[in-house]
């Protein structure tokens, strides 16, 4: 028996792509070597957790890339967001810290979408969270931060 891996594919392109293939496999995108250890996307590792750039970052409303979109996962396969330990909240917080350190990241969102596919939007159904930092443009000479398209439901 394959675990239910996928949901929502109404992505276009690549992503779709990808996702169909997990869905026809059973095999959970997020626990593959490739996605966990992939050089190109990988930031750190820390006691069973993952933060790597996202290969498929989401857009801001106006059709830009944010600044960073870094997926914090854990290497684990884990299915509900009720399944995590009070312990993974501390290595997500700390990863959180050390990434807005090291990249010098003065503000941004954390989202985690859970529950039901149909309400929260969520793709892969492995536990994630998306650290996402908007853009930040001029306008009227101040700076404004460019609101990012997180979708959810």
């Amino acid at each position: 028996m394959t675990k239910e891996v996928v949901a929502n594919i109404q992505y276009g392109g690549d992503y779709a792509e990808k996702l169909r293939e997990a869905a026809e496999s059973g095999e959970c995108v997020f626990c593959q070597d490739t996605f966990q250890r992939d050089s190109k996307f990988f930031l750190m590792g820390y006691q069973g957790w993952i933060a790597r750039k996202s290969e498929f970052p989401t857009k801001d409303v106006l059709g830009g890339i944010p600044d960073h979109h870094i997926l914090i996962v854990p290497e684990r396969h884990v299915g509900s967001y009720e399944d995590l330990a009070n312990q993974d909240h501390v290595r997500v917080s700390t990863i959180v810290a050390y990434l807005r350190s090291r990249l010098g990241i003065r503000g941004g969102g954390l989202v985690h979408r859970l529950g039901h596919p149909l309400y929260s939007g969520a793709t892969v159904l492995h536990v994630h969270f998306h650290f996402v930092v908007p853009r930040i443009i001029e306008i009227d000479g101040e700076p404004r931060a460019v609101f990012v398209n997180m979708p959810i439901g």
